[in-house]
Parts: C-alpha cells; structure tokens; sequence
C-alpha cells in the first residue's frame, strides 16, 4: 500500500461528511484485498473510462458506486486502499475509538489484560477499546502497546535498548 496521502485523508473526511456506512467502506476494502485485480482494471491507463464504469457498478457497494467512478475518471483509483484506510481511522476518531496492538512474548492472562485495559483508560479517558494481541517472541517478556500514534515499549527487549543507550550516551 502507498503511504497515506492527504489526497486520501481528504476523500475519507469527504465521505464521513456525506454519510456513506463504514459497512460499504469495508466492503470496498474487503474485495480490492481478496481481488487485488480490481485495482489493477481500474487504475490501468489502458482500460477505457466506461468499462472501469462497469466494473465499479457490478461489484461495489450501491452507496460508493458514484464515488468509485469519480476516483476513476479523474485517475485516482490508486488511492483507493488509502481511502479506506483513512476513512477508518477518521471513524475511530469521530466516534472516539482507540485502536491499540498489545505485543508480548507469551499469552497473556486476564489479570495483565486487565492491568493494560486501566492503564489505557488512564492514558485515554473517554474512549472506546479496540484491542488486539500478538505474540512477538523477540521481545523476551513484557509487553509493548502501540496506540494511536504511541508506543508504550515495557518489554525486556525495550529495556536493554535504553539500557544500551544510556551506556553509550546516545
């Protein structure tokens, strides 16, 4: 995927404001992933307008049909995955929803989730949780959350990173 784009943030806001479903948008995300052919056709230069036409109105959901076309005939099908992609993070964001990832070395129990969802919650009052876990065996132990645009690094590995730091005076 291309780095988002203020182009992409732009159309995403744009839809927000005219009301098209996150259903519709995660259709749209959900078939260009699956099928990454569609793109292909509409962003090809060599395929005429009127068939990229065709194709957005047989697959597409009806609300973003017209939207797709536009994209199309002003050859911007290419920002089509970082739409959706920023739709969905201007969605979290009106409706007040923190995206994190928990990576740990091993599964957690209840009780660290637990620990980490009030550590969150006094990091980011106000919002809504949704939350994933990883296991990334690199770290060694601990854990590391990434939420929204920070990084909470309490793994083993982040420890000797700024332990190393600090004894070199970087």
């Amino acid at each position: 995927m291309m780095p988002m784009t203020q182009t992409a943030i732009n159309y995403a806001k744009a839809l927000h404001e005219l009301n098209i479903s996150r259903e519709s948008m995660q259709t749209i995300k959900a078939i260009i992933e699956a099928v990454p052919a569609v793109c292909e056709v509409l962003e090809a230069p060599v395929v005429p307008k009127e068939e990229k036409r065709r194709v957005a109105d047989r697959i597409f959901p009806e609300e973003t049909r017209s939207f797709v076309k536009l994209l199309c005939d002003y050859d911007r099908a290419d920002q089509l995955a970082n739409i959706c992609e920023a739709y969905e993070i201007e969605y979290r964001r009106i409706h007040h929803i923190l995206k994190a990832e928990i990576y740990s070395a091993k599964p957690l129990g209840d009780e660290k989730k637990q620990e980490i969802e009030k550590f969150l919650q006094k990091q980011y009052p106000d919002m809504t949780y949704q939350l994933s876990y990883d296991i990334e065996k690199k770290l060694m132990g601990g854990t590391k959350i990434v939420a929204g645009n920070m990084e909470y690094d309490n793994s083993y590995e982040g420890r000797l990173h700024q332990l190393e730091l600090k004894l070199t005076g970087r």
